[in-house]
């Protein structure tokens, strides 16, 4: 990354943020000044200073223009990427950027209300636990006016990806960790799923919180086939690893 990708707005930001909230975007501009709005006001009336990364994947909707107007108002670093693509990179691109000790992680089409980041960063703040989960599948969470077909496809990721987690919800992209546990853990990026990454390769404890899930009001969903193979393939890395792991701490305790 260099030092030319990333465009903060200098007198608008907080160098002492306690938490980062990053934010992958591509073709977002529809959603993204709303979002930023909503961040601000929950984080406003809680005791944790923020800072809000935006990494966009050069989106031809003109996302970063959209926020370079927003850091006039709103504590935002932009990255904007021109070679790399994918979700979960960008995700990685903005944890390494980021100021605060725990990094919050969501999407930008507001199906993740922002309303629950307090609830996300409570527990790690505390020193309870390194890694928190928003879940659709436990407690009083749930989903808004998902079609048959989400519910098919949701309920068959969660059963592949529970070869390598119990948590309920495997396949959520709202999350939060202390970046020290972020930037430590080896990762690929291969896929969308980075929380899953985090959740089977860093081996940590992990606090669900449940949220209500809303689905996108504008703009497309971005899942594609091929984002279904990488999935699979992902999961199948992921439980190599765990066997590979298991072989390890056997041998080592003969």
């Amino acid at each position: 990354m260099t030092r030319q990708a990333i465009q903060p707005a200098i007198h608008n930001l907080n160098l002492d943020a306690e938490v980062t909230i990053v934010i992958p975007t591509f073709n977002e501009r529809g959603n993204i000044a709303q979002l930023c709005h909503d961040i601000d006001h929950i984080m406003a009336s809680s005791n944790y200073s923020h800072e809000i990364i935006i990494v966009d994947d050069n989106s031809p909707d003109d996302t970063a223009e959209e926020v370079q107007h927003l850091q006039s108002l709103y504590p935002i670093k932009l990255i904007r990427r021109t070679q790399e693509r994918g979700l979960s990179s960008a995700v990685v691109c903005g944890i390494i950027a980021a100021t605060g000790k725990i990094v919050v992680v969501m999407d930008a089409d507001l199906s993740h209300p922002a309303k629950y980041i307090p609830q996300l960063i409570e527990p790690i703040h505390k020193g309870e636990v390194q890694l928190t989960l928003a879940t659709r599948f436990a407690g009083n969470g749930g989903t808004q006016n998902w079609p048959l077909r989400r519910r098919i496809v949701s309920s068959t990721a969660r059963r592949i990806a529970g070869a390598v987690t119990n948590v309920s919800d495997p396949t959520s992209g709202f999350f939060a960790i202390k970046r020290d546990l972020a930037v430590s853990t080896p990762t690929r990026t291969l896929g969308w799923k980075i929380a899953l990454e985090y959740i089977a390769r860093s081996r940590v404890p992990v606090t669900e919180i449940p949220f209500v899930f809303y689905d996108r009001k504008t703009g497309q969903s971005k899942l594609s086939t091929r984002h279904a193979a990488e999935f699979v393939l992902q999961v199948a890395l992921l439980l190599l690893n765990r066997i590979l792991y298991a072989i390890k701490i056997t041998s080592e305790t003969k």
